[in-house]
């Protein structure tokens, strides 16, 4: 019923606009894009028509029926001296057939169309895969910008009650012209960094909107953050069955059994025998409303035997050279799948623990930035240091601020890029506490 509702919201969203925000889940933003991605409802309609073709593949020994009717009518041509008989001048003849030719290689054509639709459900998977993947960052993004902005926004207004405290004290004769120009000059900085800020955020909401399905003015009110802790992150001892359950990897092996499909089958219908059988009935009336349904038919049955795969240079030959050329590239690709997954996972774990690092560092030095700006209020009040100084305090906290948020879903981006890469849930990375 959740599901239903949730769904109902985002089609009422797309095509309406609301007041008030509309709160949202991460796992209610991959839901609503599942079902509302274009893209995604695009290879759904192709793996449609995949497992279709695979589910009538028996058509193969379906036989091709057609009927067909001939009418002739005899006339006498003007200024002549024939005579016609008008009740046997019109002709009627009818006939029907089926016919079903049948080669050797028809059993591995509806092996392919069962690997066909096996690869298409790969294909299917992926784009869902990726889908989340786009919908994860994006989500977490746009927490992390709204995150940014809400700091820049205490920031400034910080700044703003500075310029008011030191413009009372330069027109009381306490502050330096200097001074206060400096707090003037640091306000308005932030401001135009603000304005930065929210236009960014302002093309992220859109972006993620259409991520979504929705309408690009949609206002959504994310609920999830991103996650504070910096998590441990294991690295499985072995990375063969990883690399086999990959996407990427999965697709290229289908790609390789059908191309060894195609050429056993062009290898056994350019030996092996062709089958045909066709029936045949017809009926013959003069005139046409003597006709009386046919009282014998013809069946024909015809085994054939090519000789071209014996002739070197023909085009059965070429086709089986061709046939083998595409089983060796299909193994080419299949190996370098296989290999480019193992260098993409390394490189990711690699990169999980740079970003772990780079948090950590980014927090403390965070704790420097903020005790210095502390420091340097103090030490402004007491008259030991300068506007500017304080000012740079200030900024140089921001700045931090800003890095911590940053390179926190820098790194939360990372994971799932690795969780993806081995198609598992971002917690199965995550070491288990002793």
């Amino acid at each position: 019923m959740r599901k239903i509702t949730f769904l109902c919201a985002l089609a009422f969203l797309s095509a309406t606009a609301v007041s008030e925000p509309v709160a949202l889940s991460l796992d209610e933003a991959l839901r609503g894009a599942r079902e509302n991605n274009s893209a995604l409802k695009a290879a759904r309609i192709t793996l449609g028509v995949s497992e279709n073709e695979a589910a009538s593949a028996w058509n193969a020994f379906l036989p091709s029926l057609s009927v067909s009717g001939r009418l002739s009518s005899s006339h006498a041509l003007p200024n002549s001296d024939a005579t016609v008989d008008a009740s046997k001048a019109t002709t009627l003849s009818v006939s029907a057939g089926a016919s079903l030719t049948v080669q050797g290689g028809v059993g591995e054509a509806l092996r392919q169309k069962a690997l066909a639709k096996a690869a298409a459900r790969v294909s299917y998977e992926k784009a869902e895969a990726d889908l989340a993947v786009q919908v994860k960052k994006a989500y977490f993004g746009l927490v992390t910008q709204e995150r940014s902005v809400a700091v820049s926004e205490k920031n400034l207004a910080l700044a703003r009650e500075q310029e008011k405290r030191v413009g009372e004290n330069y027109r009381s004769g306490l502050s330096s012209e200097l001074d206060y120009l400096t707090a003037q000059y640091t306000r308005a900085s932030l401001e135009q960094d603000l304005l930065n800020l929210r236009q960014s955020r302002s093309n992220a909401r859109k972006s993620f909107n259409i991520l979504l399905g929705l309408s690009m003015d949609t206002e959504l009110s994310l609920t999830d953050s991103v996650p504070e802790d910096i998590p441990e992150i294991k690295k499985p001892e072995s990375m063969g069955e990883y690399v086999e359950r990959r996407y990427d990897v999965a697709a290229a092996y289908y790609a390789l059994e059908i191309a060894k499909s195609q050429r056993l089958a062009s290898t056994i219908n350019r030996y092996g025998p062709t089958l045909s059988v066709s029936e045949s009935l017809s009926a013959q009336a003069n005139p046409p409303k003597d006709l009386e349904a046919p009282k014998t038919g013809t069946l024909t049955v015809s085994v054939s035997v090519p000789l071209d795969g014996y002739v070197p240079g023909s085009a059965a030959s070429v086709a089986a050279k061709k046939a083998a050329g595409a089983v060796e590239k299909a193994t080419l690709g299949l190996e370098d799948a296989r290999r480019a997954a193992i260098k993409e996972i390394e490189t990711l774990f690699d990169s999980a623990d740079q970003l772990r690092e780079t948090v950590r560092l980014a927090r403390f030095n965070e704790q420097i930035a903020l005790r210095k700006f502390e420091l340097s209020g103090q030490g402004y009040e007491s008259g030991l240091v300068t506007q500017g100084s304080l000012d740079e305090a200030r900024q140089n906290y921001l700045s931090a601020q800003l890095k911590v948020l940053s390179a926190r879903n820098a790194l939360e981006t990372g994971i799932i890029d690795l969780a993806n890469a081995l198609n598992v849930e971002e917690t199965a990375l995550y070491a288990k506490e002793n």
